[in-house]
């Protein structure tokens, strides 16, 4: 049997580390399934703010293709709607991290679970914040001139919606799991916090 080290947060971040491979294997197993609701919120969100402008958000396992109703003509004469792809897993993997952090705090189990499902519940909207800006960046960014010129976005507007993506992309996704956990479990990282204070008082001989 592995034995932990006696120092609780050395035995924290072990477990957290022992977890992490488990959520992160369950969640991309699971993404499909874990992609439905966000596909059903950003299609009511996109949808219900450009309804001009977004056909539908339609999922395909666990990516998002989003059609407009931009006419597009093919090469060979066809005709059709533009439409462009969504990785949503850049925007979610806070909650395998979320996951790990909560298994990997002891406490009740009533509390962790209840913890858990709020928090997959926040996270979930912070993935929706990052799909629905990767969707404002195609429309007016990446689309092409005539796209652009058709939202009729201002500079200021296109300013936004860059800061936006970038605070969907690189900060949420990592910062909203620990947020919630430090929120969730301040009485916990408070004694972390005093057997620390604790075990350096006692190791400066200023404790017998």
């Amino acid at each position: 049997m592995i034995r932990l080290p006696e120092d609780p947060v050395v035995r924290l971040v072990l477990r957290i580390l022992l977890w992490l491979p488990v959520t992160f294997g369950l969640w991309f197993f699971l993404a499909t399934a874990l992609t439905w609701p966000l596909t059903l919120l950003t299609e009511w969100l996109t949808g219900g703010l450009f309804p001009r402008v977004i056909a539908s958000v339609d999922q395909n396992w666990h990516r998002l293709d989003v059609v407009t109703r931009f006419a597009l003509v093919t090469p060979g004469g066809g005709t059709g709607w533009l439409s462009f792809e969504i990785d949503p897993l850049s925007y979610g993997y806070g909650m395998p991290l979320f996951s790990a952090l909560i298994l990997a705090t002891p406490g009740n189990e009533k509390r962790a679970w209840r913890c858990w499902l709020l928090g997959m519940l926040v996270l979930l909207l912070a993935q929706t914040w990052g799909v629905c800006f990767d969707i404002l960046t195609h429309l007016a960014m990446t689309l092409g001139e005539p796209v652009s010129r058709h939202m009729g976005f201002s500079d200021l507007q296109r300013e936004v919606i860059a800061l936006g993506y970038q605070f969907g992309y690189l900060m949420l996704p990592p910062l909203t799991p620990v947020v919630l956990w430090i929120l969730m479990h301040r009485r916990f990282i408070a004694t972390l916090v005093r057997w620390r204070t604790t075990a350096a008082a006692t190791a400066r001989g200023l404790i017998p």
